[in-house]
């Protein structure tokens, strides 16, 4: 626990808020305490008819009720202020650091734990700063002031009534102790659920054609139903603490009222020393009754802050790096390189080594996982590869600064992204600084402009949850059309356009046709036109080069190349199948 307090702490900002907080708490017990000083002289003062100080204290009660009334508002006011601010840095902390983490680490939770832990854990972090952590501020400094001035009043009657705090404090921590397990358990079962949530919804179309209703349903029956084991565990362990923590606050009453009014009866003690005393005793039995809840609160609390916390340990990618003064005519080259995703020895790439001369357009051929996007994506800076060295314009990429890096980089895959904003944003993510005038310039060049005039509202068309307003074609020249904006002199296109159907194929095929020129290109390749228009077509099969040259040099060669032209295209009469 403490562990997590100390990585949580530093995290949190205007600390400042937090002190006045604990200042005002310490102003809110001192008015605590003298307002039971004030009701013991009232007390007093009545048994001793003394009617002129009867009203003078109550006349300094009332100020006193104001004052604390005032405070306790600014108190609010400011624990309210701290929490929301804490939690809104804790937010855009971690997605901004989650936006520069490592594809690897990335890729080894799924979406919906994010999401999860971004909202479901950070909620729970919000509680912990706004009610729990200001509850354990105040109640032990109410508790050992009001316990001073209880010992000042009647040390003996004090001894009696605190007799009951060692049984509280053991069962708070043998009932305690396994909150801060289920709480995390919990907040891990709730994540299972938002991921199936969230599949579900992305893949209705799918589910549907597919009557995988029962067998989704199935599933998130199982999680909702494992999460819930888990509540009932919790709520079972609190409902014991605070069953045991009333039964001991009542207990504590009973010896109080008992023996202090053997007490008065002796003349031991004032019927207004008890009346404070009685008073005081909320301030003392409050916090034995409501610690062990407040302990175990805390423990569920740090456990989803522990969870959304650790999301900042996640390696995230170098950034910083050279700006290479290029006069090389190698854009790209692969140098003996190997590589395999996380959680697999088998490589995808064995020792590959290739060059992409400066303008020229090299085409990836080979079977399906034969390494032809993974290769795209260690250009980018997307995976480290485990050996080998991948350079782009004469430098490593792992020594260029990233952002200068990407930003010579181009990319067209075949499923493409798009936010949930209008088509101008989404091309404008091209370029962030770019004019309507140079977005509807990429838009007419990508041969999206005619579409998206047409669109109910234009260029300011939202285009609905990834992109599921527009066809599949209309997509593909939106991101097209941001590339286009981007204007980068290196162009990745995977796949293009091997989902598409034949007309809007050949328009995005002409636009790609338009931006290719006077650019380095590295395409994955299905189209038998782009791949004989190529410089150099090279041949992968498991992660290896098997052939290299021009389209009509492996042809006359002979080899694996000639057999998949002979089988994927002459042989069937196609264009568009792929490699």
């Amino acid at each position: 626990m403490i562990k997590q307090i100390a990585k949580l702490w530093p995290l949190l900002p205007g600390k400042g808020r937090l002190i006045f907080v604990v200042a005002a708490s310490l102003g809110l017990v001192g008015f605590s305490v003298y307002s039971a000083h004030l009701g013991r002289l009232i007390f007093d003062s009545l048994v001793a008819r003394d009617i002129a100080n009867v009203y003078y204290w109550l006349r300094l009660a009332v100020a006193i009720s104001v004052g604390d009334l005032l405070l306790r508002y600014l108190r609010i006011k400011m624990a309210g202020t701290f929490a929301e601010n804490s939690v809104a840095a804790l937010r855009e902390k971690i997605s901004a650091h989650l936006l520069r983490v490592t594809m690897t680490d990335f890729g080894k939770q799924h979406g919906g734990d994010y999401i999860s832990r971004l909202t479901n854990d950070l909620s729970r972090v919000q509680e912990f700063v706004t009610n729990t952590l200001g509850s354990l501020i105040f109640l032990p400094l109410a508790a050992i002031f009001a316990l001073a001035y209880m010992l000042y009043a009647s040390w003996q009657l004090t001894l009696i009534v605190v007799l009951s705090t060692p049984f509280l404090l053991i069962c708070a921590s043998v009932l305690g102790a396994p909150i801060g397990r289920l709480s995390k358990q919990l907040q891990e079962k709730l994540a299972v659920a938002t991921a199936l949530t969230q599949e579900s919804t992305h893949g209705m179309e799918i589910a549907r054609a597919f009557n995988l209703k029962e067998n989704l349903s199935a599933q998130f029956e199982r999680a909702v139903h494992e999460a819930l084991v888990c509540q009932w565990a919790l709520v079972g362990r609190r409902l014991a603490m605070g069953g045991v923590s009333f039964l001991l606050t009542l207990s504590s009453f009973f010896l109080c009222f008992g023996v202090g009014g053997w007490f008065v009866i002796r003349g031991q003690l004032s019927l207004g020393e008890l009346m404070a005393f009685v008073q005081l005793m909320n301030h003392l039995t409050d916090p034995m009754s409501r610690m062990p809840q407040l302990l175990a609160s805390m423990r569920a609390e740090l456990a989803a802050a522990e969870r959304a916390v650790n999301l900042l340990d996640l390696e995230s990618e170098a950034t910083a790096g050279a700006v290479p003064s290029f006069s090389g005519q190698t854009a790209i080259e692969f140098s003996d390189v190997v590589f395999n995703y996380a959680g697999s020895e088998d490589p995808v790439l064995s020792g590959l080594s290739f060059s992409v001369q400066e303008g020229q357009t090299v085409a990836l051929v080979g079977a399906s996982g034969s390494g032809k996007t993974t290769a795209l994506r260690l250009v980018s800076r997307l995976y480290a590869s485990r050996s080998g060295r991948v350079s782009v314009r004469g430098l490593s990429v792992a020594e260029w600064d990233l952002a200068d890096l990407r930003q010579e980089i181009g990319t067209v895959s075949q499923d493409n992204f798009l936010f949930p904003i209008s088509v101008l944003e989404n091309i404008r993510y091209g370029r962030p600084d770019a004019n309507e005038l140079e977005v509807v310039a990429a838009a007419q060049a990508a041969n999206a402009h005619e579409f998206i005039v047409a669109l109910t509202h234009g260029y300011a068309t939202d285009v609905g949850e990834m992109g599921a307003r527009l066809s599949g074609g209309q997509k593909q020249r939106i991101a097209l059309a941001r590339a286009f904006l981007k204007n980068a002199p290196i162009l990745l296109l995977d796949e293009a356009t091997s989902a598409l159907d034949v007309q809007s194929e050949a328009l995005v095929q002409a636009a790609l046709e338009r931006f290719m020129q006077n650019r380095t290109v590295l395409v994955v390749a299905h189209r038998l036109s782009t791949i004989i228009n190529a410089d150099r077509v090279v041949v992968l099969e498991k992660g290896r080069i098997v052939d290299s040259g021009t389209h009509h040099e492996l042809i006359a060669k002979g080899g694996m190349y000639a057999d998949l032209y002979e089988r994927q295209w002459n042989s069937r009469g196609m264009d568009k199948e792929a490699v």
